[in-house]
């Protein structure tokens, strides 16, 4: 009798690299966000999760580039995708910037910027996890020395 084995090749080489623009229609889940252990003073209220959502969406959205175009009398809307990547100083500053001066302005809660970051990250991750680690371990510190001054 003849048995059949299973080979198992191994892969070569590197994995294909994934862009922005693979993920650009993916629709956000609250399973897509990197893991984290903040306090639940900041996870438990609502705007945090809002906060999630807008950011996971928003990484991609400022990729979009374009707007209206006036065509025989009709106005068009005329965006174009073009994926954006990232350095680690770039990433540095956009956490530093969301969580000091924008969450200063009081437009929203101070969990809320939390939340937007880290969606924004988990966002990047699809494409550069060690980027997004990098922008995680930023937020988590920011987040911590906050926290700390508060309770103080």
């Amino acid at each position: 009798m003849l048995q059949l084995q299973q080979v198992k090749t191994p892969l070569t080489g590197p994995l294909p690299s994934l862009s922005p623009v693979d993920f650009v229609d993916v629709a956000y889940h609250a399973g897509f966000l990197l893991p984290v252990s903040f306090d639940r003073s900041l996870t438990d209220v609502p705007a945090y999760s809002e906060g999630c959502e807008y950011g996971f969406e928003d990484y991609f959205e400022v990729m979009y580039t374009g707007g209206r175009v006036a065509s025989d009398g009709v106005t068009l809307i005329d965006y174009t995708f073009i994926p954006r990547y990232y350095t680690r100083q770039e990433v540095a500053a956009f956490v530093l910037k969301a969580l000091t001066e924008d969450a200063s302005k009081e437009r929203s809660s101070f969990a809320w910027y939390v939340g937007f970051v880290l969606g924004w990250l988990s966002a990047l991750a699809l494409t550069d996890d060690d980027l997004s680690r990098f922008g995680l371990q930023v937020l988590t510190h920011l987040v911590r020395l906050q926290q700390s001054t508060l309770y103080q």
